[in-house]
């Protein structure tokens, strides 16, 4: 709403995380423009290791200059060797992979299946090991909603968990917001990338009017059908 353009870059540490270095930006998004003109480029990165992959899924900004496609998640692979990445990135497109930025496919679309859904974004994906699948929380302008996949390529249909008192896009004086869902199962696991059957949802909440929100946490159970 603010009309920013914003990359996602990748910084690396040889230290334990005290000091970084070789920062390169390594995702644009596939039609983005200048700054001020709209919100446009890619962001809201989550990243996972799958085989012998690290997974980046984030939002495209379509600014409707080049493209026309809803704000939702798309992914990008890069091989990892030996605990280092050697190897170019990857998006996934309408051919496959490639490494050009273009063309690209959904992974985890804006779901059809949810009415005024509008978006997919701020994705949190786990593999849950009492699914025995990749799963993945995400939001709409709706509501938190859910997938799970074999492969973290190939997700099944999006299902709905948590609906918001009124749409993202409905923002007036004393509604409330919810945002930034992300799955952990802080007693048994050590981050956030494996989960289990229960756990915790952290998300934030807040007030359109005051422009701030803070931390909420809700335990989780899984119940398989």
């Amino acid at each position: 709403s603010f009309g920013f353009r914003a990359s996602i870059a990748k910084v690396e540490s040889f230290d334990g995380g005290l000091t970084w270095q070789n920062k390169e930006v390594i995702i644009k998004g596939d039609d983005f423009v200048d700054p001020g003109e709209r919100v446009s480029g890619a962001g809201q990165p989550n990243a996972i290791q799958i085989g012998d992959y690290l997974h980046i899924y984030y939002i495209d900004w379509a600014s409707r200059n080049k493209t026309s496609h809803p704000d939702q998640l798309y992914l990008a692979r890069v091989k990892i060797e030996n605990g280092t990445i050697n190897s170019s990135l990857e998006f996934y497109t309408e051919e496959g992979f490639s490494e050009k930025e273009e063309n690209l496919k959904t992974v985890i679309p804006a779901p059809t299946n949810i009415e005024n859904s509008s978006y997919s974004a701020l994705p949190s994906i786990s593999y849950n090991e009492y699914l025995e699948k990749y799963l993945c929380v995400f939001e709409t302008n709706v509501g938190f909603c859910f997938t799970t996949s074999i492969d973290g390529i190939n997700w099944e249909t999006t299902e709905f968990f948590a609906r918001f008192p009124q749409s993202q896009a409905e923002r007036s004086y004393g509604n409330v917001w919810f945002s930034y869902p992300t799955l952990v199962s802080d007693d048994n696991y050590d981050n956030d990338h494996v989960t289990g059957q229960f756990g915790t949802l952290y998300y934030s909440k807040g007030e359109w009017s005051k422009k701030s929100h803070n931390l909420v946490a809700r335990s989780f159970n899984i119940i398989k059908d």
